[in-house]
């Protein structure tokens, strides 16, 4: 659930505007953010924007080729910290770097006040839930829990995705299609078909490509709690 938060919300909905969906699904989704990853909107929007727009550059927070694969795949939480830290001291028209990748993102009373202002209480409240659930066991589950999503995202995604793979487009990047099939990442490993047309909602471009996050968004539409904003590139 937090894979399909990640790209329904985050990527395809926040960072590139492909998707409107239904306030309670965003604000689900929100939580659900703040609870596993302490990750609130902004900061993680104004992160992957840059990384589009400075693509395998010096100014890339997160990329292999610049910074090294293991390095992305381990450290890719401390990448993504910097990367923030950079943006805030850069500017780029006339205001900061970080109010200009993170423009159209939530700024309502529970972005301000809890999940911007105490982001780790997130994670602590979480790890109340898993002990009480289930017991000493629980912490080991919670930490489990906690480490998979930056290992994936920031490591998976970012570093062996720019490093290892299939190529179906010609990109200015070494953006690459980690795996034919994609069980567990809501077609985030879908990475050069994303680099090709980053504004499209469907990651997915072959027939046999699998993309999760784009079936979410399916179902979402279904019951009307989603509409698409741009339409899915033809291929």
């Amino acid at each position: 659930m937090i894979t399909q938060a990640i790209t329904v919300y985050l990527h395809r909905s926040q960072t590139h505007q492909s998707v409107e969906l239904h306030p309670i699904i965003s604000h689900f989704a929100r939580l659900l953010l703040w609870l596993k990853c302490a990750t609130a909107t902004k900061p993680w929007v104004a992160v992957h924007r840059l990384h589009h727009a400075e693509v395998e550059t010096d100014i890339d927070p997160h990329s292999p080729v610049k910074k090294g694969l293991l390095s992305v795949l381990f450290l890719g939480y401390f990448h993504y910290k910097n990367g923030i830290k950079e943006l805030k001291e850069m500017t780029v028209g006339g205001e900061s770097g970080y109010d200009h990748y993170g423009i159209g993102t939530p700024n309502d009373w529970m972005e301000r006040n809890v999940y911007s202002k105490f982001t780790f209480y997130g994670l602590i409240l979480n790890l109340f839930l898993w002990f009480v659930l289930f017991g000493p066991p629980g912490i080991i589950l919670w930490l489990i829990d906690t480490l998979w999503m930056p290992l994936a995202a920031g490591g998976v995604i970012n570093g062996i995705g720019h490093s290892v793979g299939y190529r179906t487009y010609d990109t200015k990047d070494n953006s690459r299609n980690v795996l034919p099939f994609d069980p567990l990442f809501g077609g985030e490993i879908y990475h050069n078909n994303h680099h090709k047309l980053q504004w499209s909602p469907k990651f997915s471009h072959k027939w046999w490509e699998i993309d999760t996050g784009w079936i979410s968004i399916q179902i979402l539409r279904f019951f009307r709690l989603a509409k698409l904003k741009r339409a899915p590139g033809k291929f």
